[in-house]
Protein backbone atom coordinates (compact mmCIF):
# COMPACT_ATOMS: atom_id res chain seq x y z
CA UNK A 1 0.00 0.00 0.00
CA UNK A 2 1.12 3.43 -0.90
CA UNK A 3 1.44 6.06 2.47
CA UNK A 4 0.82 9.45 0.65
CA UNK A 5 -1.29 12.13 0.72
CA UNK A 6 -4.77 12.34 -1.72
CA UNK A 7 -3.54 15.24 -3.60
CA UNK A 8 0.47 14.17 -4.09
CA UNK A 9 -1.64 10.98 -5.87
CA UNK A 10 -3.55 13.11 -8.30
CA UNK A 11 -0.70 15.84 -9.04
CA UNK A 12 1.80 12.57 -9.75
CA UNK A 13 -0.52 11.20 -12.31
CA UNK A 14 -1.11 15.11 -13.48
CA UNK A 15 2.78 14.50 -13.66
CA UNK A 16 2.51 11.93 -15.60
CA UNK A 17 4.21 10.11 -13.10
CA UNK A 18 1.91 6.83 -12.57
CA UNK A 19 3.89 4.77 -9.83
CA UNK A 20 1.26 5.33 -7.39
CA UNK A 21 -1.27 2.98 -9.70
CA UNK A 22 -1.81 -0.45 -9.14
CA UNK A 23 -2.94 -3.23 -12.24
CA UNK A 24 -5.67 -5.35 -10.58
CA UNK A 25 -8.40 -4.94 -7.90
CA UNK A 26 -8.26 -4.25 -4.32
CA UNK A 27 -7.97 -8.04 -2.97
CA UNK A 28 -8.83 -7.26 0.72
CA UNK A 29 -12.10 -8.33 2.31
CA UNK A 30 -14.25 -5.25 1.86
CA UNK A 31 -17.61 -5.49 2.28
CA UNK A 32 -20.66 -3.62 0.21
CA UNK A 33 -21.72 -0.55 2.52
CA UNK A 34 -25.34 0.50 1.50
CA UNK A 35 -25.95 4.61 1.70
CA UNK A 36 -22.75 4.54 3.20
CA UNK A 37 -24.09 3.75 6.66
CA UNK A 38 -21.76 4.93 9.83
CA UNK A 39 -19.53 6.19 6.99
CA UNK A 40 -21.87 8.86 5.28
CA UNK A 41 -19.75 11.91 5.89
CA UNK A 42 -16.48 10.41 5.52
CA UNK A 43 -17.53 8.61 2.18
CA UNK A 44 -19.08 12.14 0.93
CA UNK A 45 -15.70 13.82 2.03
CA UNK A 46 -13.72 11.16 0.00
CA UNK A 47 -15.83 11.56 -3.21
CA UNK A 48 -15.32 15.31 -3.47
CA UNK A 49 -11.86 14.49 -3.21
CA UNK A 50 -11.85 12.09 -6.12
CA UNK A 51 -14.66 13.97 -7.86
CA UNK A 52 -12.84 17.13 -7.85
CA UNK A 53 -10.08 15.46 -9.56
CA UNK A 54 -11.73 13.75 -12.33
CA UNK A 55 -9.78 14.94 -15.32
CA UNK A 56 -7.52 12.28 -13.87
CA UNK A 57 -9.39 9.63 -14.06
CA UNK A 58 -9.16 8.32 -17.88
CA UNK A 59 -5.00 8.94 -17.45
CA UNK A 60 -4.85 6.25 -14.56
CA UNK A 61 -6.58 3.62 -17.00
CA UNK A 62 -4.71 4.47 -19.95
CA UNK A 63 -1.71 3.84 -17.93
CA UNK A 64 -2.11 -0.06 -18.76
CA UNK A 65 -5.10 -0.18 -21.23
CA UNK A 66 -4.43 0.76 -24.77
CA UNK A 67 -7.80 2.03 -25.50
CA UNK A 68 -9.02 4.61 -27.84
CA UNK A 69 -12.57 5.51 -26.03
CA UNK A 70 -13.36 8.45 -24.34
CA UNK A 71 -14.24 7.41 -20.71
CA UNK A 72 -16.49 8.70 -18.31
CA UNK A 73 -16.31 7.70 -15.07
CA UNK A 74 -19.11 7.16 -12.58
CA UNK A 75 -19.25 6.47 -8.73
CA UNK A 76 -20.38 3.45 -8.04
CA UNK A 77 -20.45 2.11 -5.06
CA UNK A 78 -18.17 2.43 -1.52
CA UNK A 79 -16.92 -1.10 0.03
CA UNK A 80 -15.56 -0.95 4.01
CA UNK A 81 -12.51 -3.12 4.93
CA UNK A 82 -13.13 -3.90 8.64
CA UNK A 83 -9.65 -5.28 9.06
CA UNK A 84 -7.74 -3.04 7.19
CA UNK A 85 -9.56 -0.13 8.35
CA UNK A 86 -10.38 1.48 4.80
CA UNK A 87 -12.94 2.33 2.57
CA UNK A 88 -12.81 1.71 -1.31
CA UNK A 89 -14.53 3.78 -4.02
CA UNK A 90 -15.10 2.18 -6.39
CA UNK A 91 -15.86 3.95 -10.23
CA UNK A 92 -16.63 3.00 -13.86
CA UNK A 93 -16.39 3.54 -17.00
CA UNK A 94 -18.65 1.77 -19.69
CA UNK A 95 -17.16 1.20 -23.15
CA UNK A 96 -20.10 0.45 -25.53
CA UNK A 97 -20.12 -2.54 -27.53
CA UNK A 98 -16.89 -4.45 -26.91
CA UNK A 99 -16.75 -8.32 -27.58
CA UNK A 100 -15.25 -9.09 -23.93
CA UNK A 101 -15.02 -6.23 -21.83
CA UNK A 102 -18.38 -3.85 -19.84
CA UNK A 103 -15.97 -1.49 -18.97
CA UNK A 104 -13.08 -0.44 -16.62
CA UNK A 105 -12.57 0.73 -12.68
CA UNK A 106 -11.29 2.33 -10.65
CA UNK A 107 -10.79 1.83 -6.72
CA UNK A 108 -9.64 4.64 -4.62
CA UNK A 109 -8.90 3.02 -1.41
CA UNK A 110 -9.18 5.30 1.73
CA UNK A 111 -7.50 5.10 5.12
CA UNK A 112 -10.34 5.62 7.73
CA UNK A 113 -7.83 6.51 10.44
CA UNK A 114 -6.20 8.99 8.71
CA UNK A 115 -8.39 9.37 6.20
CA UNK A 116 -5.41 9.59 3.50
CA UNK A 117 -5.78 7.80 -0.27
CA UNK A 118 -3.46 5.08 0.27
CA UNK A 119 -4.39 2.84 -2.94
CA UNK A 120 -5.63 3.24 -6.67
CA UNK A 121 -6.23 -0.04 -8.40
CA UNK A 122 -7.14 -0.37 -11.88
CA UNK A 123 -8.70 -2.87 -14.04
CA UNK A 124 -11.09 -4.56 -17.06
CA UNK A 125 -14.28 -5.10 -15.98
CA UNK A 126 -15.26 -8.50 -18.56
CA UNK A 127 -18.56 -8.57 -19.70
CA UNK A 128 -21.27 -10.65 -16.91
Amino acid sequence: MLMCKSTDVFEHIRNDTYDHIIRGTYEGSAQYIRDGGAFASLIADFRHRVETNTDVLPHIVHTFFPIAEQLTFRYKFTAHDAEAQCLVLRYFARIPEHRLFAGYQIQFVFDIPTEQLIGVYTAEVPLE
